[in-house]
């Protein structure tokens, strides 16, 4: 069994003031329960198959560039409890690119606003070491990512796929968190719910919808990471 096994890692996302300025979560961003939290690490090297004109079988010295991460999870789906209530998870879609509009008595939307385009988030990945509470922090700031909503089958769960794409700060050792505030409304399925194209009612087995953002970076040779923060620069959403 690993040292940092899976089932001891979690994530919290916060809202940075400045895009690309961390921002160190807090017990009360670690309120949602994601299913499964992946994250990978991108760190740009130099050609280190070269070697020295030195005479010997002595290599040349690699050098690290850029570095970019990628954090993967995915949540079940669940509303609010309350016509006027957010769903924790959609701090998440926040982070997408969302914004939350909102209609009095009959409830909350979340709609794509190029206004949010630039809306930032830090994320830290906790890993718990096995038998202790000693905990490895993999930090990545000025975050943004995409989504992909969907259901495999009749009576499934409804699924959030996050990707979320950023500059990859530190992995250092700290204090984990205190699971605060977590939803206990019981997560959306497909049965019942009405589905209708063109104001027509029709019968589904399954879906997917991918809303389709396009992550790039905003570089910056300043950092330390080669990046300022990475920022939706299109939308392609396409549901099956």
């Amino acid at each position: 069994m690993p040292e940092f096994p899976i089932v001891k890692r979690y994530m919290a996302i916060a809202p940075e003031v400045t895009p690309g300025t961390p921002v160190a979560p807090t017990n009360t961003e670690f309120d949602t329960r994601y299913e499964v939290v992946t994250p990978q690490n991108a760190l740009e090297v130099d050609d280190e198959n070269q070697k020295f004109a030195n005479g010997n079988h002595g290599e040349t010295t690699s050098i690290a560039g850029a570095q970019s991460g990628t954090v993967e999870a995915f949540c079940k789906m669940a509303w609010g409890g309350a016509v006027g209530t957010e769903p924790n998870w959609w701090d998440a879609m926040k982070a997408c690119g969302a914004e939350v509009l909102t209609y009095t008595t009959t409830g909350l939307s979340l709609v794509p606003s190029k206004s949010e385009d630039n809306t930032t988030y830090t994320i830290y990945v906790y890993s718990e070491q096995l038998g202790s509470t000693d905990t490895k922090i993999e930090q990545y700031a000025g975050c943004m990512g995409n989504c992909v909503i969907s259901c495999e089958g009749i009576g499934q769960p409804w699924l959030a796929n996050f990707t979320f794409t950023g500059k990859y700060v530190d992995s250092v050792d700290g204090t984990g968190l205190t699971l605060t505030g977590a939803q206990t409304t019981v997560s959306e399925k497909l049965l019942s719910n009405t589905f209708t194209i063109g104001g027509n009612a029709r019968r589904i087995s399954s879906f997917s919808f991918d809303i389709g953002n396009e992550i790039t970076p905003v570089i910056d040779q300043a950092d330390a990471t080669g990046y300022d923060f990475f920022t939706i620069t299109a939308r392609r959403p396409r549901f099956n």
